[in-house]
């Protein structure tokens, strides 16, 4: 009965894994997503409809929590003045921000270098910033997907296979 019992707790824990690994690359496309859709909302907001930067932060809201925080953080700092330039702004709230938002190297880089797109000089070069950022983020998200779906059918398996030697060792 305890062999069976542990057999059973060992096949759990290794779904358990598999399951963990997966709902976390799954959060971390959420979230990029979510940022290219604000990405794209903000370039829509700037060629339409004018808005201020702190204007459009405040009416956008975000599903996902991470996002929400960097949104937050950031209406803060705009809203108290306290940082001499938007690029030092943009380069401080995404640093304490990172861990929470759990993007791949490349996004990361792709994003961090995006303060062009709130703080540009002009709305022309934010535009410009924007459809480059988003473009290139966009493609990005892409490949994370492909590279996503290639690994869950090894680790899937993998995993499965993993536990049921583990258990055959033990027993």
């Amino acid at each position: 009965m305890g062999k069976l019992t542990g057999a059973a707790l060992i096949l759990v824990g290794c779904m358990g894994l598999v399951a963990s690994w997966l709902r976390a690359q799954k959060g971390r496309q959420r979230v990029a997503a979510e940022l290219i859709r604000i990405l794209a909302s903000w370039e829509y907001s700037l060629e339409r409809e004018k808005y201020r930067l702190i204007e459009f932060l405040e009416g956008c809201q975000s599903s996902e929590a991470p996002v929400e925080r960097l949104r937050t953080e950031l209406i803060q700092a705009l809203l108290t003045h306290s940082y001499e330039s938007g690029a030092a702004l943009w380069a401080d709230v995404l640093e304490n921000n990172r861990a929470s938002l759990d993007l791949g190297e490349a996004m990361w880089e792709l994003f961090s270098a995006a303060d062009g797109v709130f703080f540009g000089t002009s709305s022309r070069e934010s535009l410009r910033c924007a459809a480059v950022c988003r473009k290139h983020m966009e493609e990005c998200l892409e490949r994370e997907r492909q590279e996503f779906r290639r690994k869950q059918r090894v680790y899937m398996p993998v995993g499965m296979l993993g536990g049921v030697l583990l258990i055959i060792w033990l027993i």
